[in-house]
């Protein structure tokens, strides 16, 4: 039997979900979230090569889902 792995637009899926619960869940739904994740480098190198490749020279990058700004960083 394969193995099954998980893609990236899996984990958006799920980036998403946060960001509808967060945003409909709040008393403030007109204020922006601003939701920090820090990651070990090869955790870090392998979420950013899913985009464009002049964002992959950064240590940090963002995704923004309705009023929630999910920034990954790289972990020092």
């Amino acid at each position: 039997m394969g193995e099954n792995k998980k893609s990236f637009r899996n984990e958006l899926t799920i980036l998403a979900e946060i960001a509808e619960l967060i945003d409909k869940s709040s008393i403030f739904p007109e204020d922006e979230f601003k939701i920090e994740i820090e990651l070990e480098e090869d955790k870090y190198k392998n979420i950013i090569s899913n985009f464009r490749e002049i964002d992959r020279k950064n240590d940090k990058f963002s995704i923004v889902l309705d009023n929630v700004i999910f920034t990954f960083v790289l972990k020092m």
